[in-house]
């Protein structure tokens, strides 16, 4: 989810609806397959996919605050392989995208580069 246009314009609401759609999901349902996995598949290889985004690469203005939902899906990603690589709990691999524009039912795809 994101929200573009200066910062201190932005609906109270919308900045809480993109941390719970970008941030909180991936951290409830890491938690949720990670717990699942330690459970049921004690000491095997296991992956993630995240997805972050360009914007997390360099700070932008416009889209503060997506940007910094991005940043925080990729060092969590990258966080959570270091706790569980070669673990006695799991063996973990994340693959982290990091898209440019992608087309969806939230982004009509005419942007520069839309996959």
């Amino acid at each position: 989810m994101a929200w573009a246009g200066p910062y201190h314009t932005q609906p109270i609401q919308k900045i809480f609806d993109m941390l719970y759609v970008n941030c909180a999901s991936q951290a409830v349902l890491s938690r949720y397959y990670l717990e699942k996995w330690v459970n049921e598949r004690k000491g095997k290889k296991c992956a993630i996919i995240s997805y972050s985004s360009i914007a997390a690469q360099e700070p932008m203005g416009g889209v503060a605050e997506y940007g910094a939902t991005k940043a925080f899906n990729d060092i969590f990603s990258r966080s959570m392989e270091v706790e569980y690589k070669q673990g006695k709990d799991v063996d973990l691999d994340v693959l982290t995208v990091y898209p440019a524009s992608v087309k969806s039912q939230m982004n009509s795809g005419r942007y520069t580069f839309t996959v």
